[in-house]
């Protein structure tokens, strides 16, 4: 149970320091035809996609506390 949970614990971490590398090293390395604000916009896109896709009821709910 120990190794496996460091085993899990230890992917993330590895991720984050990678991809901290290719940030520091070469910012748009892996995509060379984004400029910063079009590689955040590809970005933002994406993950609002990604949340519409678990959680899309949240999305389309009028707010019910200023009736």
């Amino acid at each position: 149970m120990g190794k496996r949970f460091n085993e899990l614990s230890a992917k993330p971490i590895h991720v984050v320091n990678r991809m901290t590398t290719i940030i520091v090293m070469n910012p748009f390395g892996e995509y060379p035809q984004y400029d910063a604000l079009g590689l955040a916009q590809q970005v933002t896109t994406k993950l609002a996609a990604q949340l519409e896709q678990t959680e899309p009821w949240k999305h389309r709910m009028p707010p019910l506390c200023h009736q």
